[in-house]
Formats: C-alpha cells, sequence, structure tokens
C-alpha cells in the first residue's frame, strides 16, 4: 500500500523540524558558551583590578603588569620560541614573583589548564615561586615546581646494582689491560742509542784524527826475527 500525499507531506515535515531544532539547540549553546566566555573575562577583567589592591595589602610591590616573557624549546631538531603574558610581576623582600589570577574552577591548583600555564610561567621568567590569587576566596596561593630529585641508588643485592658492579669492574679490567699493552709494546728507556754518539765523533776533531789515522803495522812472529839476525851475522856480512 503506497503511502498517501498527505502521509508523505507530514513526515517531511517532522524532519524538518526536528533538523531546525537541532539547529537551533546548537545555536543556542554557542551562544551560552559567548556568553559565559564574555562573563568571565568580565569577571577576569574585575579580579584582575581588585587583585592588585589585594596584594600590594599583602605586601607585595607591583613591578609590571602583563608581563611579556618567552621561553624556548625544539621541535624536530628546530628551535622555537613560545611568547605569553603574566598578570603582574610583583616583588617582596628583595624577591621577584610572577602572580596569575584566577576565577572559577581555575583557581585550583589540579586544573590541568592552571598547572601547565602556571609551570610555563616558571619556565618564562626563571621565578622561584609563583602565586596563584583567587579574588573570590580573596587567597594568594604560593606555587613552586622543584626540579625531580636524583633517583635513589639501588639496593646492594638488586639486579640493578650487581650491573653496575659488573660494568664497573669491565671497565676496570680493560683500562688495564691497554695500559699494559702500551708499556710492553713501546721503546724501552733504558736501550743505549748510538747514533747521538756517532754524531758526537764526527763533530770531535781528535775522535775523526783517530779514524782517519793508518792502522799500525803486524807484529813479526819471534822465528823471523831470530831468521833475520843470523842472516846479518852470516858469512856474507865479513
Amino acid at each position: 500500500m503506497k503511502p498517501s500525499h498527505f502521509q508523505v507531506v507530514t513526515i517531511v515535515l517532522v524532519l524538518a523540524l526536528v533538523l531546525l531544532g537541532a539547529k537551533l539547540e546548537s545555536m543556542w549553546r554557542k551562544a551560552r558558551e559567548r556568553a559565559r566566555g564574555r562573563a568571565a573575562v568580565k569577571r577576569g577583567l574585575l579580579a584582575e583590578r581588585e587583585a592588585e589592591d589585594f596584594l600590594k595589602a599583602q605586601g607585595y610591590t607591583l613591578v609590571e603588569r602583563h608581563t611579556p616573557g618567552s621561553y624556548g624549546l625544539v621541535v624536530d631538531g628546530e628551535p622555537q620560541v613560545v611568547q605569553l603574558k603574566a598578570d603582574y610581576l610583583l616583588e617582596k623582600a628583595g624577591k621577584r614573583i610572577v602572580a596569575e589570577v584566577k576565577t572559577g574552577k581555575a583557581v585550583k591548583i589540579d586544573h590541568p589548564e592552571t598547572r601547565r600555564q602556571m609551570l610555563e610561567y616558571q619556565l618564562a621568567f626563571g621565578v622561584e615561586s609563583l602565586l596563584l590569587v583567587d579574588m573570590e576566596a580573596r587567597t594568594a596561593r604560593v606555587v613552586r615546581f622543584p626540579l625531580p630529585k636524583k633517583p635513589a641508588p639501588a639496593p646492594a643485592s638488586s639486579p640493578a646494582a650487581k650491573a653496575q658492579r659488573a660494568s664497573r669492574r669491565w671497565t676496570v679490567i680493560a683500562v688495564v689491560g691497554v695500559v699494559l699493552a702500551w708499556l710492553l709494546t713501546r721503546p724501552g728507556d733504558h736501550e743505549p742509542s748510538h747514533a747521538p754518539r756517532a754524531e758526537h765523533a764526527r763533530d770531535d776533531p781528535r775522535a775523526r784524527a783517530r779514524d782517519e789515522k793508518p792502522a799500525d803495522k803486524p807484529a813479526r812472529a819471534p822465528g823471523a826475527k831470530r831468521r833475520a839476525t843470523q842472516d846479518s851475522s852470516g858469512p856474507g856480512s865479513l
């Protein structure tokens, strides 16, 4: 059975109303979010103006409003710079401190965005501590991000400690082996060197004269000497 013309029109109108209602609901939600954002900005500006008097009453000296800062990072080997601004730069007892004024849920340090923002401020301004100012509760909390401590040494009986001892032992053995090999293979310092003595002999005139002196005649044997004597005393000598 085919639907009548009236039924088709009704179905189309219902679908159009559903789509129109969804669109209107989306627009209303966005408008409400924008209104909340504007209200939050107004509250933030009002809180910042009130925070100045509050911080001065707490003993802080205002150095600068909306202080610019930056810190660097490396992404895929390329350096980049992050620019940001803090609400206030204050000074107390000779130390500078950065203050951030928050309202609503953002006043809690366990709020992820607030915590990351405060950490960025410490990186950018190089201060030891920061102030998280809640003007609704009229409180100023000191926030510090200490550097992570070095890990405690592993127990002597743990596998990590054993691995460290083994690594140090093999390193010492390797160093000793290299030193011994070098000592055994290098030329000995105790062996005399004849080259300098020869150079000195060539430079010495007396040594050069000895070298140039003709060799001595060979010694005559005793029998040859007696025969020479007899020959000289023989009949031919008369």
